[in-house]
């Protein structure tokens, strides 16, 4: 129903007549610019918005990691028009972090299939032509130089290009489409320094695994990671999605489908995802006297010994808050959890492998276990042997990562880098044996890249959990403190 416009005067409603005509023929030119430019009124869905949240709040390096037709190009290219404009096109049109002209980098794997074929028709279909002042265009017939009216440029390079020619430039930021290769990836984030810059990276996990070490595991809380399923893109038909699963390899279906690496697709704990479970770490580096905490200590005869230290809460959330990871004795283990127990928090119990008992001979009849607890002991902290069981351990930390009611319950400090580097690297031994349905209960993963691991699944299972405020120090002052009798009479 129109408003009632009698109480108005005849030049007010002359005004409004006006202004209702010029929303109209906004309404009109919004919809015509839509038609033209889709990047105005472009909806990211679910999985996308995230990853623009990130550019806006200013991370250093933003990763969309998915499978195919998860809407990770869209996304590489709309966002680097919008940094290059200085706001997002659409919705509420937020400022970016730089202020035009911005000079960017863009990359893909060839210039013909890859740069050509997909990355320069999604920009032109993006792109309003307005922005446009004028492209240069290189000897394969490919419009490697945009520059814009605003100021701001884009080049268009490859990975097929020497090292050389990504040295020696500056740059706001740079965007790779596709798993680019680390020498490229070092000379441009150097270029980024003068400026504050950051990098935008999309790509499928077929190749160049050094990204997963140092960028998506790293714990860098300056970076935003995301993995997205290609069922995360709303505007995929089921139908479409089955024919193309039924085409892949179980080891592709992880990169192409989930967009989990396929150098990892006999992962054990894929439950673990880095903006799920790191976390940041206690406020001052102090550990709340409310948590309990554990360590447990994965001993060896030649390689360094791992020690994990866990904080739990009254929630019996649990998280790992320390690592060590060193050569020594058995009586240095014991300095290093005694000198732990006194400064940082008290600990409840400390767990040790069976392997520890195993040298009785070279300590005079004790053994390495013996000399730890002799040790811990004098403190008042229990030293226990953890569980053998690794498959129903493993079981306690999955669900420990990921409840049947899809909530997390175990978490980690980015500066525990040897169990974040674990947790994404610990694998089945075979590809025969990756998934359930191939593996049977006796199986154990790789003895390898396990040694915080084989900590925590002990931890799990112990179970390490909140028991109140404690201090197993207290002993000491009752200790040093006068003989009193309970009974007078009989003097005890």
């Amino acid at each position: 129903m129109p408003p009632n416009l009698n109480h108005l005067s005849k030049r007010q409603k002359e005004r409004h007549a006006l202004l209702l005509k010029q929303y109209k023929l906004g309404l009109k030119q919004r919809e015509a610019q839509s038609k033209s430019f889709p990047i105005l009124d472009i909806k990211p869905h679910e999985k996308q918005q995230p990853v623009y949240d990130d550019v806006f709040n200013k991370k250093k390096g933003v990763v969309f990691q998915g499978g195919n037709r998860s809407g990770k190009t869209f996304w590489l290219i709309t966002q680097t028009l919008a940094l290059l404009y200085g706001k997002e096109f659409w919705g509420d049109r937020r400022e970016l972090p730089f202020k035009p002209p911005v000079k960017a980098r863009l990359l893909g794997e060839d210039w013909t299939f890859h740069i050509g074929g997909v990355l320069i028709p999604l920009f032109e279909e993006m792109a309003p032509d307005y922005l446009i002042k004028r492209k240069k265009r290189n000897q394969v017939g490919i419009d490697y130089l945009w520059e814009f009216y605003n100021g701001s440029s884009l080049e268009l390079m490859t990975y097929e290009q020497d090292v050389k020619k990504f040295e020696g430039w500056h740059g706001h930021f740079f965007a790779a489409d596709e798993p680019m290769p680390r020498g490229k990836y070092i000379a441009l984030k150097r270029g980024l320094v003068d400026y504050g810059g950051i990098f935008l990276m999309s790509f499928t996990p077929l190749s160049e695994a050094w990204i997963f070490d140092e960028i998506v595991t790293s714990g860098n809380l300056d970076f935003g990671i995301h993995f997205v399923d290609i069922k995360d893109n709303p505007h995929l038909g089921e139908e479409e999605i089955k024919d193309f699963e039924a085409s892949l390899t179980d080891d592709e279906k992880e990169a192409r489908l989930r967009g989990q690496w396929m150098h990892l697709s006999g992962l054990v704990y894929k439950e673990f995802n880095h903006n799920t479970h790191v976390i940041p770490p206690f406020e001052g580096g102090e550990i709340p006297r409310r948590y309990t905490c554990y360590a447990a200590v994965d001993f060896h005869s030649r390689l360094p010994h791992a020690i994990s230290i866990v904080a739990v809460d009254r929630n019996n959330h649990i998280v790992i808050c320390d690592e060590i990871w060193r050569h020594g004795s058995p009586n240095d283990i014991a300095d290093w959890l005694i000198d732990w127990h006194l400064k940082r928090h008290p600990l409840e119990t400390i767990i040790i492998d069976a392997l520890s008992k195993g040298d009785g001979n070279q300590y005079g009849g004790y053994s390495s276990h013996d000399v730890i607890d002799e040790r811990l002991s004098a403190f008042g902290i229990p030293l226990e042997v953890g569980s053998k069981d690794v498959s129903n351990g493993i079981r306690a930390v999955q669900d420990s990562l990921m409840s049947r009611n899809n909530l997390p319950a175990l978490f980690v400090h980015p500066h525990c880098e040897k169990h974040i580097y674990e947790f994404t690297h610990y694998l089945w031994p075979t590809q025969r044996d990756k998934t359930a349905e191939h593996r049977t209960p006796s199986q154990k993963p790789q003895d390898k890249d396990d040694h915080f691991m084989e900590n925590l699944r002990r931890l799990v299972v112990l179970p390490a959990e909140h028991r109140g405020a404690s201090d197993n120090s207290g002993w000491l002052t009752q200790a040093n403190e006068a003989f009193k009798p309970v009974d007078a009479i009989a003097g005890y």
